[in-house]
């Protein structure tokens, strides 16, 4: 029994040496036949034979020659045992060591000879059973069938084999083989892990038809991360070959987006962007370049896991450059906000006048000599106000020389630090920290440098900040419940996008919700990707506040 699974261990590997030789056979149990492939062997005929365990030759017989290809077909023998492995061989006329690169080791390969009588009922059981009833008879008949399940052969296997053989009736082993192979290419990429996925998927994706050209090869780890988050479970999937095709093209375009510079993301977004279900025309009508650099920089040096997580940035983004007075006021996404009726909660993009561009307009910082909290762009009727004008006398918000307050404008990492760090008492004016895109003469210096010192925020692996970039709702809820920590329950919480949450902001955003101090929107999505609005981040550090948690 030993003997027997290692040989069948062995049966499909394909001697492949450089320039050399490839060497395969396939025993046709339907058909009675033997089929030998020698591809890349020479231009003059080799010899090909079977022989049982004792060594007798039970067929023999020339390759037909095409070129360097040779092709043999030996009938199986009708008087001969059944139900057994035989060893298929080939040799050269002068018996030498070599055949233009086949080793001698590797001239021989085992096949397993069946019983004709069971061609019937294998053709009966891969047409008809599903599920554990299939998985019995492919386990039952793999050897008479020429299938491998000696390799990654899985439950999905099993899901798409059934998927890609639909309602046929199969009439040919052939075609069965074929559609396996098929199935469990799929299956493999269905369940393998990001490593293995690097490691082994180019053994699988000539059976599925995918490109691997140079773009994968520059960012191969990036897309087996992104293809592990993309992908989904195939059970009740149609057209699943398609399928896998479609997530491995949506990783790659993830993936080049997740890797690519600010200068080559125009090119990408042009290239990749109909993959994703980007509106690249309304991209393409952009004509002032620092308006493509909103959303080349909404898109660049994240790590985005899924199309959605995409799109989302990019819709942000081109949004964020209408005008911000049409895009704030009533409409459907609202939230349920804590001590209140249900407000609005518009997502407003980049604003027009980026605080943390203009050096006028310093954003929330200490001084604040202009004003008087009689901002021009709001009043008690907006959701916001109370928190907001709460926030403004504590000194924890502030609001801009032009006598606005900008609710509705994004908040970016080190306007969000200043923010909480007030909030909790845990500024220190002679913090110190080292980052390579942050100097002590930056306003946001010792606010950034007191929250690292707390454990509130931590820089990239590259050792940077990047202070000006947008915070997204998930990572401003983390940076809160490490100033808060654990808290009891009190209600529950479920968010139709709950698989969107990133696992490291998780915890964060869940633990704050049942606690009542973040809410989500009126449709059960919290959006953990968009970036959060000045204004909602005035009413959770309003909610934390009052709820005496800082």
């Amino acid at each position: 029994m030993k003997k027997t699974v290692l040989i069948f261990a062995c049966m499909l590997f394909m001697t492949s040496i450089a320039n050399a030789a490839e060497f395969d056979v396939y025993c046709d149990n339907q058909n009675r036949k033997i089929i030998f492939n020698i591809t890349d062997a020479g231009e003059k005929p080799l010899i090909v034979y079977v022989a049982d365990a004792d060594g007798n030759i039970i067929a023999i017989g020339d390759t037909v020659v095409n070129g360097t290809n040779h092709e043999a077909i030996l009938n199986i023998p009708s008087d001969i045992q059944t139900e057994q492995y035989y060893t298929a061989v080939i040799e050269d006329y002068m018996a030498v060591n070599d055949i233009e690169g086949i080793t001698y080791e590797n001239r021989s390969k085992d096949i397993f000879i069946s019983d004709a009588d069971l061609v019937s009922e294998i053709l009966s059981d891969m047409s008809n059973k599903n599920g554990n009833e299939l998985a019995a008879s492919i386990e039952l008949y793999y050897r008479e069938l020429d299938l491998d399940i000696a390799n990654d052969y899985t439950s999905s296997c099993i899901d798409a084999f059934s998927i890609i053989r639909g309602d046929k009736k199969y009439t040919q082993f052939s075609d069965i083989k074929n559609d396996f192979i098929k199935a469990k290419a799929v299956g493999f990429f269905t369940d393998s892990s990001a490593s293995v996925l690097k490691e082994r998927a180019d053994i699988y994706n000539k059976d599925l038809e995918m490109e691997f050209d140079s773009d994968y090869q520059e960012c191969k780890d990036e897309v087996w991360r992104v293809f592990t988050h993309v992908r989904e479970k195939i059970n009740g999937m149609s057209d699943v070959e398609n399928v896998v095709k479609k997530w491995f093209e949506e990783s790659k375009a993830i993936a080049v987006i997740n890797t690519s510079s600010r200068e080559e993301m125009d090119n990408v977004i042009n290239s990749y962007g109909e993959i994703l279900g980007m509106d690249i025309d309304k991209y393409n009508q952009i004509r002032n370049e620092s308006d493509k650099m909103t959303v080349i920089k909404a898109l660049q040096g994240k790590e985005f896991d899924n199309v959605k997580q995409v799109n989302t940035a990019f819709d942000n983004a081109i949004t964020s450059l209408n005008d911000n007075k049409n895009s704030s006021g009533g409409g459907s996404s609202s939230g349920s906000l804590p001590g209140g009726s249900s407000s609005t909660l518009p997502y407003v993009g980049t604003p027009v006048n980026n605080p943390s561009d203009d050096e006028e307009n310093v954003p929330d910082s200490i001084e604040d000599e202009n004003q008087n909290g009689n901002f021009s762009d709001i009043d008690n009727s907006h959701w916001a106000y109370d928190a907001i004008m709460s926030l403004y006398t504590e000194g924890i918000i502030s609001g801009y020389n032009d006598n606005t307050v900008r609710p509705d404008a994004s908040v970016t990492r080190a306007e969000f630090v200043k923010m909480i760090t007030v909030a909790a008492k845990q500024y220190a004016s002679d913090a110190v920290c080292s980052f390579n895109d942050i100097s002590s003469d930056d306003w946001y210096y010792s606010y950034v440098a007191s929250a690292v010192n707390e454990g509130i925020v931590m820089g990239y692996a590259d050792n940077t900040f990047k202070p000006n970039d947008l915070l997204t709702r998930q990572d401003a809820v983390l940076m809160l419940y490490r100033i808060t920590g654990d808290m009891d329950d009190v209600q529950d919480v479920v968010f139709t996008d709950e698989r969107d949450i990133s696992d490291y902001a998780l915890d964060a955003v869940l633990t704050l919700s049942k606690a009542g101090m973040i809410n989500g929107f009126e449709n059960g999505e919290f959006r953990p990707h968009e970036n959060i609005t000045r204004a909602q981040v005035s009413q959770i550090i309003y909610n934390i506040m009052e709820g005496g948690i800082i």
